[in-house]
């Protein structure tokens, strides 16, 4: 999950490592979980995007509008894989995702019905 913040009038992301809590075992009550509830900010003046028609959302080779899903990627901590935001792809394909953290790193999932998610991993942002 990700709570908003805000800071010198815009609206800020921050993602929480509850988002993916890791199951320390079982009790006769249920599960126990461990959360780690230190925050990630997400918010920054990169963007991670595809203006082009190499990275534009396809389907036999005709652009497409997909649902594109932004996931936080940190490899061995409770966060990693914690959904961030998504947004559609335009009528020709291509899509943008704004003031993200430059210092993080993201996997880009495009999902369209009836066809197999297509993964962009482990993508940086740019300025």
């Amino acid at each position: 999950m990700y709570g908003d913040l805000r800071k010198s009038g815009e609206m800020r992301a921050t993602l929480f490592k509850q988002a993916a809590p890791i199951i320390t075992g079982v009790g006769p009550d249920g599960l126990l979980v461990t959360l780690d509830t230190y925050p990630v900010d997400v918010y920054g003046d990169g963007s991670i995007s595809a203006k082009t028609s190499d990275y534009a959302a396809k389907q036999y080779g005709y652009a497409v509008r997909a649902e594109i899903r932004l996931h936080y990627r940190s490899p061995g901590k409770p966060s990693d894989g914690a959904f961030v935001r998504s947004t559609m792809s335009s009528i020709d394909g291509t899509w943008e995702f704004t003031n993200l953290n430059i210092d993080l790193r993201f996997d880009v999932v495009a999902r369209l019905d009836g066809a197999r998610d297509v993964i962009i991993s482990d993508v940086s942002p740019r300025q």
